[in-house]
């Protein structure tokens, strides 16, 4: 069982295209998740409010002379992230609104007590 297959049946170069582009972008994938943790570790140690600024309002203003915590915060917000929630440790007023559309709270829930359409109480209908 196994080997090596005599006549056909193996790996062509269209397998290895394909096997190519997914690790590609998979790598691709990984990075843009490390590089948006690092922006938000950066967010939330570089900016703060001060006592006379309005959350949402005015910038933020930043612990180090380098303009990096603005640029993680612009990229965040660019990606749909709360970027003052981050900054405060609370939801802002603007959470509900995220890239790709509004986000439903339990709040929203219907008269049923559930948020799914034609299910209740654990049934469908």
């Amino acid at each position: 069982m196994g080997g090596i297959t005599i006549g056909g049946g193996g790996f062509t170069a269209a397998d290895q295209e394909k096997l190519n582009k997914r690790m590609a972008d998979k790598a691709k994938a990984e990075y843009d998740q490390e590089q948006t943790n690092a922006d938000v570790k950066k967010v939330k140690d570089y900016l703060y409010y001060g006592k006379d600024q309005t959350v949402g309002k005015d910038a933020p203003y930043s612990r180090f002379r380098n303009p990096s915590g603005g640029v993680a915060r612009d990229k965040l917000e660019d990606r749909g992230v709360d970027t003052d929630g981050l900054i405060t440790g609370k939801s802002s007023a603007n959470e509900d609104y995220k890239k790709g559309g509004k986000v439903r709270s339990s709040a929203s829930k219907r008269a049923d007590g559930c948020c799914v359409k034609g299910h209740t109480k654990g049934r469908y209908m």
